[in-house]
């Protein structure tokens, strides 16, 4: 079976990190190609799996028709038998060369992150996704909430979806005691402060600014944060005008669960999830969490058990309930679930063979052989 994996992001974020686990675990049973950008951190780690020789470049978050059109010629000149999809960017590449080589599609959107358009510019979005959406053969949905948010609320995709939960790799509990001691030596952060940890991308889904908020009510604890983003500038900028130094912003970083290693809770602000990858990773080296109730987060987050949901726009309940995290009996109690929970529901092994069975679904429909 030959799949073309396609995602118009290689940078660092959840969706490109999903695609690395399913290629990981899934290589020796698929042949796989990948069409990305050639960004960095991804485009070196899908190499380095599959073979330079394998790997197709496309404009980062940007439609080309060339590009598509040349996804077409490879898809037949190596004869791919399905094309997988990550977010909405790649998800118009995929319905033109489906189309175009009719050659199965599936989908996987990773959240619908449409906050930023407008009433316009929601209508038309959903409206292409309601209307055009017939070369999917299927949608893989990362969260329950997230296919309910689809089907129900907006009225997409219907019929076509199935809930395979994401998973992270599990964390070694010597390495991260190693990386917790290390990490705090190299930031100079004594072992009484308390750390909140977040990795996010720095744009409106994430909604960075409310965090800025919740640290701004809690100046004793130390707030890092790993990631980047167009929105920098301006999150950068509230620090400062609020006087902030409880703030430490490493940008991108290719250890992240070192990082988390280091914390001592986990805030996610975000407005939307799909299925939160670095809230699982934060979970995988026991960490609680106070995330925002939304999509995606309240599939992994159960309140009062590993963490707490807040009210969006509330930073005063998020700030409260880092305080009473403070405690350290409760820190442990909710951590230890968080590491229950991630182990026992959220493996990357789990997820990947459950995907590769929607392959297979889909190569005895077509008559494909399903190994290399």
């Amino acid at each position: 079976m030959r799949l073309l994996m396609i995602s118009a992001r290689a940078d660092f974020g959840g969706g490109p990190e999903h695609i690395r686990k399913i290629i990981e675990c899934l290589r020796d049973k698929v042949d796989i190609y990948v069409a990305c950008p050639n960004d960095l951190p991804y485009w070196s780690l899908y190499s380095l799996l599959v073979g330079e020789e394998r790997m197709l470049e496309i404009p980062h978050r940007a439609f080309n028709l060339k590009s598509a059109l040349d996804l077409v010629k490879a898809c037949r000149l190596h004869k791919i038998d399905i094309i997988h999809s990550h977010g909405k960017g790649a998800g118009i590449y995929s319905r033109i060369i489906g189309k175009l080589t009719k050659t199965p599609v599936i989908h996987t959107p990773h959240g619908l992150h449409i906050e930023r358009y407008g009433r316009i510019g929601r209508w038309v979005y959903l409206s292409i996704e309601r209307y055009l959406s017939g070369p999917f053969r299927k949608i893989i949905f990362v969260s329950p909430s997230e296919r309910d948010n689809a089907e129900n609320k907006f009225r997409i995709w219907r019929g076509k979806g199935v809930v395979i939960i994401n998973g992270v790799t599990d964390a070694d509990g010597v390495s991260v005691a190693k990386w917790r001691s290390e990490v705090r030596n190299e930031f100079a952060i004594d072992t009484k402060t308390l750390v909140v940890g977040t990795v996010s991308r720095f744009d409106p889904a994430k909604n960075m600014l409310e965090a800025v908020s919740v640290a701004q009510r809690q100046k004793e604890m130390v707030f890092v944060w790993v990631g980047d983003g167009e929105g920098r500038v301006e999150v950068e900028k509230a620090i400062s005008e609020r006087g902030l130094t409880n703030i430490r912003i490493l940008g991108a970083r290719g250890d992240v669960l070192r990082i988390l290693s280091a914390c001592d809770m986990y805030l996610s602000t975000s407005l939307r999830e799909g299925m939160p990858i670095a809230v699982l990773e934060a979970m995988s080296v026991g960490l609680p969490i106070v995330a925002s109730r939304v999509v995606g987060n309240v599939d992994v987050v159960r309140d009062n058990v590993n963490g707490f949901l807040y009210t969006l726009g509330n930073p005063d309940e998020a700030a409260s309930y880092l305080s009473q995290l403070g405690s350290e009996e409760l820190r442990k109690k909710m951590g230890d679930e968080s590491l229950a929970l991630q182990r026992g529901q959220y493996s990357a092994t789990v997820m990947a063979e459950a995907i590769y069975s929607e392959y297979l679904k889909i190569a005895q429909t077509e008559g494909m052989q399903p190994c290399v």
